[in-house]
């Protein structure tokens, strides 16, 4: 049985916030959003941190009741539609809050005015009015929803999410804590490595790429981890005759995280590790007890053939190791039970 998340009136009564109980509890999903948005709003423009940050946690599970209950999902029956549904409004979702994210931070007030102290004289100082930095754990939620969606969308698109990133870089000005904010999201995010290739092209001198590439690739081990991870730390200095070889290696990781992503079938909670240009390992869980060894075997069945039927034609030939696990629900450190393949 699929786990069952808090819904938002849950998560709100959990939280204890009644306010936003009484607001919710009679409205559909998608009536949720606006008055949300709006006491979010309210919350930031009063430069209050702690409760804007709550309203936008609030604000993006409403995105995703509105979806699910536009989109509601197949039955468990038909497992394969529902996964792949699942992964569908998974991708609606995240992209819904990028731009909303987006459309949220131009409206957040660049700066709190305050009150200091400036020095006239070696022992005398004056009142003088000042600017500090404000709601730093809103924008960075924000900022951490609009990078989702870089990683999310393509070619040009994904550029135009990247760019706004780096116009909050800009706009942050003297603040320095804002511009870290800016840097640690991109280096925290997990984007493929298509995108971070195709944004690299385009920005050229981002060292946070560079490093967000590093940190996700630095265990890739062909040729060797060394000359992988030296020629992409070095990659905004990189001499002339590193860079075609540089090229040579992320192409053939980018075509190769391509066909892997393009594989249909997979179950929803895959993950991938690449050890090679031509080796990979694909790995997924299934969480229950003992009885549901079953849908480890059925998943496991759907996804070799899933991977067989699509790698037929690839060249060069990929070593694809295969592992299934079957954790137990209330603690996924226990495995059940296990199947492995290499195709």
């Amino acid at each position: 049985m699929e786990e069952k998340k808090p819904t938002l009136l849950e998560k709100a009564t959990k939280g204890r916030h009644w306010a936003m109980v009484q607001l919710i509890k009679d409205l559909a999903p998608a009536e949720r959003v606006a008055p949300i948005q709006e006491l979010l709003l309210a919350a930031a423009k009063g430069y209050d941190d702690e409760q804007a940050g709550i309203f936008f946690d609030y604000l993006m599970a409403a995105l995703e009741e509105k979806d699910s209950q536009e989109n509601p999902l197949p039955s468990e029956k038909e497992w394969q539609a529902r996964e792949k549904a699942k992964r569908e409004g998974e991708w609606r979702v995240a992209l819904a809050r990028a731009a909303l994210a987006k459309e949220l931070y131009e409206q957040l007030p660049n700066f709190r005015p305050a009150t200091g102290r400036a020095f006239v004289a070696q022992d005398e100082t004056v009142s003088v009015d000042i600017k500090v930095s404000t709601l730093s754990k809103t924008k960075r939620a924000m900022l951490g929803q609009v990078a989702r969606g870089w990683t999310l969308v393509g070619q040009e698109e994904e550029l135009k999410y990247f760019e706004f990133l780096m116009q909050a870089e800009r706009a942050a000005g003297s603040f320095k804590e804002e511009k870290e904010t800016v840097e640690e999201v991109l280096r925290s995010t997990a984007a493929s490595l298509e995108v971070l290739i195709r944004t690299l092209r385009a920005y050229p001198g981002r060292e946070t790429l560079v490093h967000a590439w590093a940190r996700r690739y630095s265990g890739f081990n062909v040729p060797s981890p060394g000359t992988i991870v030296g020629a992409v730390g070095n990659l905004c200095a990189a001499s002339t005759d590193v860079v075609p070889f540089l090229q040579a290696i992320a192409d053939g990781l980018s075509d190769l995280d391509r066909k892997i992503r393009d594989i249909k079938g997979l179950p929803g909670q895959s993950s991938v590790v690449y050890h090679s240009l031509t080796a990979v390992t694909i790995e997924f869980r299934v969480k229950g007890t003992a009885n549901y060894e079953k849908y480890l075997h059925r998943d496991f069945e759907a996804a070799r053939n899933a991977i067989s039927e699509a790698k037929k034609d690839w060249k060069p030939f990929v070593s694809i190791e295969l592992r299934g696990r079957l954790v137990y629900e209330y603690d996924e450190k226990q495995v059940l039970a296990t199947r492995e393949d290499r195709l």
